[in-house]
């Protein structure tokens, strides 16, 4: 095992595969390795293991060449074994783990890919023991904070510049943006629309009804019809958002992730917590206004003229807590002046 502090030279036969096996929100901001490797290796065959929840973000997707689905019902020995045999068929040269956990790294040992780099061991990344199936492990600069650009220096070598911030282009599904077309006519969105976020992963990421209802409100009086997101975690929750929802106000309809992401390009504005449809929101260049609780900002919050975020710490990264703290000693009325501030500060986009 050793540390890599030099970019990885292409040669004619690359074949590169990245793994990253999380949630779709991981897998969004994994987007910008693959769009990097793309634009530093325009020839090479490109491949990626995903989890079987987020795979859809990647159909389409033109910089990729195939994608392997690791099925929830094939996290076992047998499911994790024939997978690796797909992948040696495919004879990778490189994989690149941007997840670092055992199950990531293993993978790519299993499959006997000959170069394997991954995150050294700390403590949100080389976890579980994974730099024990490496062959190279770098460690990120400590002055390299966002997630993404952590990821890319996988490739890119610790020691080279900061990476600029890649383009990444989503896929556009015409039949999800008919259908929620369709939907907006049906129930007359002509003019500006705002999304709003209500759901996350995490219950330390959520912020209350009562708190996210004065940003509505705001965003209202400037014009804008506001449309809540909602995912299956929120599907018990509804009821509750049902009080929200009154002139000016939608809830969205049921949404897959083609749906999701149509929405959001139909849209002009997103607001939300850290979640998916937030960095999915910045992939297709919107601006957004976030809030965080347990999740470290200066990691994931988008960046740009065109993003505002609130926080309140401790960033600990826990998924619940005991205690009123983080999102749940923020006030809506404690975040209006920054939302009020970049609804003037910044230009609705379209797509």
């Amino acid at each position: 095992m050793s540390v890599q502090n030099q970019p990885i030279n292409e040669t004619k036969e690359l074949r590169i595969l990245i793994v990253r096996l999380s949630a779709l929100g991981d897998t969004a901001l994994t987007l910008p390795l693959l769009f990097a490797l793309r634009e530093c290796h325009p020839v090479a065959y490109i491949g990626w293991v995903v989890g079987e929840g987020a795979a859809p973000l990647l159909e389409g997707m033109p910089a990729l060449n195939r994608t392997h689905v690791l099925k929830n019902r094939d996290r076992n020995p047998i499911g994790l074994w024939r997978l690796a045999c797909e992948l040696n068929a495919e004879n990778y040269v490189l994989s690149i783990d941007a997840q670092g956990l055992a199950i990531s790294a293993m993978i790519p040992a299993l499959a006997r890919i000959k170069k394997r780099v991954g995150f050294a061991s700390g403590h949100l990344e080389g976890r579980e023991f994974s730099p024990m199936f490496y062959t190279t492990s770098v460690r990120p600069p400590d002055d390299l904070h966002y997630v993404s650009d952590r990821i890319i220096s996988l490739f890119r070598g610790p020691n080279t510049a900061p990476p600029k911030q890649t383009s990444v282009t989503l896929p556009r599904n015409t039949n999800a943006e008919n259908k929620m077309e369709q939907w907006c006519r049906d129930n007359k969105v002509t003019n500006k629309v705002m999304v709003f976020g209500i759901g996350a992963g995490w219950p330390t990421k959520i912020w209350s009804i009562n708190e996210v209802r004065v940003l509505v409100e705001a965003a209202k009086k400037q014009g804008y019809t506001c449309i809540l997101l909602w995912g299956p975690r929120e599907r018990n929750d509804i009821q509750l958002w049902m009080g929200v929802e009154r002139k000016g106000v939608l809830l969205a309809p049921p949404t897959d992730i083609p749906g999701m992401i149509a929405l959001i390009r139909r849209s002009d504005r997103y607001a939300g917590p850290d979640s998916a449809p937030l960095h999915l929101a910045s992939l297709l260049g919107k601006p957004t206004f976030s809030w965080f609780g347990a999740s470290d900002p200066s990691r994931c919050a988008p960046r740009g003229p065109l993003h505002t975020h609130v926080s309140r710490g401790p960033h600990n990264w826990r998924r619940r807590s005991m205690f009123k703290c983080g999102l749940q000693s923020l006030t809506g009325k404690d975040a209006l002046p920054v939302f009020e501030r970049w609804l003037t500060e910044t230009t609705d986009v379209r797509a």
